[in-house]
């Protein structure tokens, strides 16, 4: 979907835009902008970008890419929704593998999760689909959020998914860090697609809520392997500047089996990218002789991706009430990275983003993992108490 760089260029069939603004002394607002040519304002941008979104017609599009205040107008982009393999089972007392993996050098599993630290004190942002409050497992640690999809659940969760996410940052049984402070951000509704523009919003109001020592967990993302939008490129540059702004992003590598630096989000430099393994320690890929696993290719890889973390069958609460579910996918891997960040941040609360990513990387196993198709031979380790 093209840059609309003047009022003459081919715009693509949408009915939302991004309008970024000129960054100079008297420019007009979205209000004004919005009054003139018409469309109707869905997100304002201050803090990241300078702009709005805007539901409105390829003409009205034309005609503001052509006002003087505006740098650019840029038609929104789908974002697809994870499709992470999850099965409902019934809760088990045992440790979950990907827990019991990550404070211990070497297989065989010893059957415990024994970290030294907590992460008390530290925020996390789940930017996902919503958190489900689940007393027993988040307490009084999940905090209000934001909702940036316009509708009218909150940031309640309506699929699951982000609820799994935040379990497995930070959730009593199923989590890393267990004493975390857990803050849903939601971009996703109730179906199976998100937009660019509301990723932004997300980007936006973390930027503004912030609540440090704090990282962000993004386990959704435009796929790989498809050419980049203009509306892509906003987001990756808004993620940027929140990281410059001081604060660690973790994000999951995607699902498509091929190489990260093919998908927009995961590739940027900044960021934490996170690569999933599997109880064996190779890398998740789907089996093609299972019949019953109808999930998606496995994990992306290649040297975009920083670390590598338990992703396949990841037991970790849903949407249903009294469930348990087993996870699979980059999404719940990208997590477990999360939740050891907090653990770094509660004792280095002034870290920047680059010191926390290369504490996670020093300290983690190397050498242990196979199947890796040029990603690096790191898994997560967090300090076992004494």
């Amino acid at each position: 979907m093209p840059l609309l760089a003047s009022p003459a260029e081919a715009v693509p069939r949408s009915d939302s835009f991004i309008v970024v603004l000129k960054q100079s002394p008297g420019a007009r607002s979205a209000t004004d902008l919005a009054r003139q040519y018409g469309g109707t304002i869905t997100h304002r941008y201050e803090h990241v970008l300078s702009g709005y979104s805007a539901t409105m017609t390829a003409d009205q599009a034309r005609r503001v890419a052509g006002d003087p205040s505006v740098a650019s107008v840029v038609a929104d982009g789908i974002v697809p929704m994870p499709r992470d393999r999850a099965v409902r089972h019934a809760k088990e007392d045992e440790v979950p593998w990907g827990l019991d993996r990550i404070d211990q050098a070497n297989l065989p599993l010893d059957g415990s999760y024994n970290p030294a630290k907590d992460g008390r004190g530290v925020t996390v942002y789940v930017v996902d689909s919503g958190v489900r409050e689940i007393p027993d497992q988040f307490g009084d640690r999940l905090k209000t959020g934001y909702n940036a999809t316009g509708d009218s659940n909150g940031t309640t969760d309506c699929v699951g998914h982000g609820t799994g996410v935040a379990s497995v940052a930070g959730s009593k049984d199923y989590g890393v860090a267990k004493a975390v402070d857990l803050v849903p951000v939601r971009v996703g509704g109730c179906g199976a697609a998100t937009k660019d523009s509301t990723l932004i919003a997300a980007i936006d109001w973390i930027t503004v809520d912030i609540v440090r020592p704090a990282v962000v967990n993004l386990s959704v993302g435009a796929p790989a392997g498809v050419t980049a939008t203009g509306a892509d490129s906003l987001v990756e540059s808004t993620i940027k500047k929140s990281i410059a702004n001081g604060v660690p992003w973790v994000i999951a590598a995607g699902n498509e089996a091929i190489d990260a630096c093919k998908s927009p989000m995961a590739r940027i430099p900044e960021v934490i990218t996170v690569g999933a393994t599997e109880s064996k320690d190779a890398m998740w890929v789907k089996d093609p002789a299972d019949p019953n696993d109808d999930g998606e290719p496995g994990s992306n890889y290649g040297k975009c991706v920083d670390i590598m973390a338990p992703g396949k069958d990841i037991e970790a609460p849903g949407l249903e009430e009294d469930a348990i579910y087993s996870w699979t996918g980059t999404s719940d891997a990208a997590p477990h990275v999360t939740g050891a960040a907090a653990m770094y941040l509660a004792d280095h609360t002034d870290a920047p983003p680059a010191q926390v990513a290369n504490a996670l990387m020093r300290t983690s196993t190397k050498d242990v993992l196979t199947g890796l198709s040029g990603s690096p031979n790191r898994l997560l380790h967090v300090e076992g108490a004494d």
